[in-house]
């Protein structure tokens, strides 16, 4: 046996409704937002990663150049 619902109570579903389906949209702008930060933090800690391994090149290379410079030199 089906019970139909009163005006007031298909009022209530409907707003139950429309708020489950807000929270939703809620969630999955979260659930993106949360992604792209993690996706930034990832390409930020990748170009950390490539900027302290041009350094320490740069300072082997140095380092080379200027143990080269100094047999030159005796």
């Amino acid at each position: 046996m089906m019970q139909t619902l009163s005006p007031k109570q298909q009022e209530m579903l409907t707003d139950v409704s429309n708020m489950q389906g807000q929270y939703q949209t809620v969630d999955n702008q979260t659930g993106k937002a949360l992604l792209r930060k993690k996706l930034i933090r990832q390409v930020n800690d990748r170009f950390e990663t490539t900027k302290e391994g041009e350094r320490l090149h740069m300072e082997i290379v140095n380092q080379a150049f200027e143990k080269a410079k100094m047999v030159l030199n005796d």
